[in-house]
């Protein structure tokens, strides 16, 4: 081949190959772009309105239900929020949806991010309100539009907005000495560092055994939690184990454990007499996964139980912070194709059934977590 025919052949190479790269230079700068306007908008300060999983209750004296969202600007005051694309079984397709006013709907901040203040929009008084109304379920609304004073409009998807109807919600002190005081407390205890598991739940039980029924957080997709019982003096243990779930995540396929939480499924259960046998000396319970719908957490009187919540709860990935051009492109790419939520801010509705009696309570703090 003589040197011209190479420099047409190679020029033919060239052009053939231009428009591929084209494209993936595009492709590129636009997940880049995609990163790079996110993580502006996760700033604090700045009007952000992200997607996410929110949920809170409902009880008959108080609701918590709070809306992730900086929509105003500084002195604009909000004067309207109307919900839209409810679900339910009581609605039928099309709902117009809600539209709340002040004080239904309030802009406020709250100190849920580790102590530093979120903005977000307290729906609590709106959503009681619509409860009052005779509705026998609270519908899932799926997106939003926020009107401020100067006319100012912002309308934005909010993934999930629910909230859930508790007998009470659960109080953060209990006085033992109360004969009608409840069965147990409950905290949310954050994550502080970035490992895939967003928080633990710290479960303790009084002077009777209870029976930790079912969790629900507001996402339809989640199914499954890791969980075990038994003392205070496991808790280190138990959060350590949780920490090396941070690369697995549900890339393990959950393995529900039918016996008590002295164990995991493969062991024999144990004799119901032995079920105090268990030392604050021994070593910890390991954690297994159990449904949300059927955890089977049974505490003996003064008892401990810890459910860890990850990432991998509401379909995140548990990928480590991306690093490099191509890494954060990536990375930007994949924010575009898929439907994970941006934010979650949960109410945690706990049931627990003791002596006969079941009971649903709402905890008055939330997990917050910024995915994004």
């Amino acid at each position: 081949m003589s040197m011209p025919d190479s420099r047409v052949r190679i020029g033919a190479i060239l052009a053939a190959a231009r428009a591929p790269l084209l494209v993936a230079a595009v492709a590129l700068a636009m997940a880049i772009g995609v990163v790079g306007v996110t993580e502006a908008a996760g700033r604090r300060g700045s009007p952000s309105t992200p997607r996410g999983v929110i949920h809170g209750w409902v009880s008959p004296t108080e609701a918590r239900v709070l809306l992730p969202a900086n929509v105003c600007a500084d002195g604009d005051a909000l004067t309207s929020l109307s919900l839209f694309g409810g679900v339910g079984p009581n609605l039928a397709p099309g709902t117009a949806g809600l539209t709340l006013e002040p004080p239904a709907v309030r802009a406020t901040g709250a100190a849920i991010d580790r102590l530093a203040e979120v903005k977000v929009l307290d729906v609590g008084a709106g959503m009681a309100g619509l409860s009052a109304g005779g509705g026998a379920s609270i519908p899932t609304y799926t997106g939003a539009t926020a009107r401020c004073r100067s006319f100012a409009e912002r309308n934005w998807g909010l993934g999930s907005l629910s909230a859930s109807h508790v007998d009470a919600p659960l109080q953060a002190e209990v006085d033992l000495s109360v004969q009608d005081s409840p069965a147990l407390s409950a905290f949310v205890v954050p994550e502080p560092r970035h490992t895939g598991v967003l928080a633990l739940l710290l479960v303790t039980s009084y002077e009777r055994p209870v029976e930790v029924v079912s969790l629900e957080l507001g996402d339809a997709t989640a199914d499954a939690v890791l969980a075990a019982a038994g003392w205070m003096e496991h808790w280190e243990a138990w959060e350590d184990e949780a920490l090396t779930w941070r690369e697995a995540g549900r890339s393990t396929s959950p393995v529900f454990s039918s016996a008590p939480t002295t164990g995991s499924r493969d062991e024999e259960a144990p004799p119901s007499g032995d079920r105090t046998s268990l030392s604050p000396t021994d070593p910890a319970p390991p954690l297994t996964w159990r449904p949300m719908d059927d955890l089977a957490l049974r505490l003996e009187p003064f008892y401990a139980a810890v459910i860890v919540l990850g990432e991998w709860t509401f379909g995140a990935q548990t990928t480590a912070s991306a690093k490099g051009l191509f890494a954060q492109a990536w990375r930007g790419l994949r924010r575009l194709a898929s439907h994970q939520p941006e934010v979650v801010l949960t109410f945690p509705v706990l049931t627990y059934r003791t002596g006969g009696r079941q009971v649903t309570v709402g905890m008055q703090e939330p997990l917050y977590a910024d995915l994004r």
